[in-house]
């Protein structure tokens, strides 16, 4: 059963008339009845009965004709579709991040992407950091967001750097370093540290090496898969973390977040250089945009 067919068939269906019908396929009428009679054939049954006066649909007509109406406007909807993924116009854009590097910048830079392209979908993936470029690599995401301090990238990758952030160590509002504004990391050689669920080898390393320098070995507590877990746990005298000031959320009363002396972040975003997709692009100038502002 071929589409052509499908659409010859729809458009007797609906005259009722052949001529017309012929007209509205922009064929002539010998090649329409070919396709009914083909499609008849191929059914197994006769869908319509005409004689000099008149063409009428049989039983078996109409119940096709009913679904065929269906068909014919999912596949215009799926060609319209296409030519909208082809022309950058519409489409679904996949995101990866984690959701403990959720700056600010990204929730800017897709309601301006959105702004753009109204059309198009913009999914946003969590994933653990270290999952991140695996994703990529997949091409299960078009983009990631990823701490340059993390990872390693390899050379099918681009990247682009969209923001440096200085680290914060949140703290329960009752621990006497709570109301300073600035700590030494070696200040908290003592305290239990709290990290995210799996955070993957790059954090372990990046977070070892500064602990390093501090000149003390982390002693590590209770482990979250969310941030409000986290901070939970923090209120409660758990322990303390460090987090990317631009990626704290609003602190309770509980919870306090102290400027500290270690490195900053280096947040980039990061791409595979073979991936042809007109909405990747289109979300580059995004950023690029944002990050000339």
């Amino acid at each position: 059963m071929e589409l052509q067919q499908l659409r010859c068939f729809a458009a007797v269906a609906r005259h009722l008339n052949f001529s017309r019908a012929a007209e509205e396929m922009h064929l002539t009428q010998p090649t329409l009845s070919r396709a009914i009679q083909a499609l008849e054939t191929e059914l197994g049954v006769r869908l319509f009965e005409r004689n000099r006066q008149c063409v009428l649909a049989t039983d078996a007509g109409r119940a096709l004709f009913a679904r065929t109406e269906k068909i014919l406007a999912e596949m215009d909807m799926a060609v319209h579709a296409v030519r909208a993924v082809a022309a950058g116009e519409g489409g679904e854009l996949i995101v990866g991040r984690d959701w403990r590097m959720s700056f600010g910048f990204m929730q800017d830079s897709i309601a301006e992407f959105h702004r753009r392209q109204p059309q198009a979908e913009v999914t946003l993936l969590d994933l653990l950091v270290h999952e991140l470029l695996g994703a990529l690599r997949a091409r299960k995401i078009h983009l990631a967001f990823v701490p340059s301090e993390f990872v390693s990238l390899d050379d099918r990758m681009e990247r682009l750097q969209v923001q440096t952030c200085a680290v914060a160590v949140v703290l329960p509002a009752r621990d006497k370093l709570a109301r300073r504004r600035r700590v030494a990391l070696r200040e908290l050689a003592q305290k239990t540290w709290m990290v995210p669920a799996s955070p993957g080898p790059g954090y372990k390393t990046f977070f070892a090496r500064i602990c390093r320098q501090a000149g003390f070995t982390p002693n590590y507590g209770k482990t979250a898969t969310t941030a409000e877990g986290m901070l939970s746990q923090i209120a409660a005298g758990y322990g303390v973390s460090l987090l990317p000031r631009a990626a704290l959320p609003k602190l309770g009363r509980s919870l306090r977040a102290v400027s500290v002396d270690c490195e900053p972040l280096t947040l980039q975003a990061v791409w595979l250089r073979d991936t042809h997709s007109l909405l990747l692009d289109r979300y580059l100038d995004v950023l690029r945009a944002g990050l000339s502002a």
